[in-house]
């Protein structure tokens, strides 16, 4: 089993939108320890040596603190960052609509449109509804902030800050974990799915986070997770420079395609 993390916490909140993806830091140390003997590389588990591997998605501080934890405990791990939020310095946009939501409490301004959040379940409905308009609509990541920025103008949310842990690195926090137990992989440089179905385009963005990283690292950068993971009938395309990793739970785990591994998250 390949299993991906987005990172950890010290303490998880089931009802704090940003933590959504994230485990509780105790609880994956505690996993990893009573496991240790059965965790090993991508190739050990596709070779059928280990029976589970680990994958870390994004590049956020909640992220670099998962990483951190796997080097310490000498663990392997590849951990998929995107190299223009490094390069530029720049927060992903979901962490500022993760944050919008969390300010607005029970009801948001949206496309000139009050909508009341019943419920966490309802919220998280209206996020995945706000997101998929982002992508439809706003082609890349500037973009999407600058609407969110737009939303919390209009929401009337003051002192609006992104939380450590969604927070994005820096190249310095990647760099020192050269020569550990984590490898640190291509997550292409935008974090993007609007062109997962224009094959050169994905393409382009798979080479560019590849180039990118290898200027930084002595070994091949030849594995690439696909920003919200999902799978398209492109991928037979873009598998020649590497292996490509899904998470998608419209599929089972496990090989897909020649070179097209989709993983699972770990629930815990």
């Amino acid at each position: 089993m390949i299993y991906a993390l987005h990172g950890i916490v010290v303490s998880k909140s089931d009802t704090t939108m940003g933590h959504r993806n994230l485990v509780q830091k105790d609880k994956l140390k505690s996993f990893i320890l009573r496991n240790k003997d059965d965790i090993g590389t991508i190739e050990d588990v596709i070779k059928h040596k280990k029976s589970m591997a680990f994958t870390i998605d994004d590049g956020t501080k909640a992220s670099l603190e998962c990483a951190q934890l796997f080097a310490n405990l000498n663990v392997p791990c590849i951990w998929f960052v995107n190299g223009k939020n490094i390069a530029n310095d720049m927060p992903y946009s979901f962490a500022y609509l993760n944050e919008i939501m969390e300010r607005c409490h029970d009801k948001i301004l949206f496309c000139d449109k009050m909508i009341v959040f019943h419920d966490f379940h309802n919220k998280k409905r209206i996020r995945k509804e706000i997101k998929e308009f982002m992508h439809q609509y706003l082609c890349s990541e500037e973009s999407r902030i600058n609407f969110l920025c737009d939303l919390i103008i209009k929401n009337n949310i003051t002192n609006f800050s992104i939380p450590m842990y969604a927070q994005q690195i820096n190249m310095n926090d990647i760099l020192d974990l050269k020569g550990t137990s984590v490898l640190i992989q291509n997550h292409l440089w935008e974090h993007n799915f609007t062109d997962i179905e224009d094959v050169e385009s994905l393409k382009a963005n798979i080479t560019q986070g590849a180039e990118w990283l290898q200027n930084y690292f002595d070994y091949p950068i030849d594995k690439h997770a696909l920003p919200y993971g999902l799978y398209s009938k492109n991928l037979k395309d873009c598998s020649a420079n590497g292996i490509i990793f899904l998470l998608d739970n419209n599929y089972n785990a496990g090989k897909i395609l020649s070179n097209v591994y989709n993983r699972q998250p770990l629930k815990l």
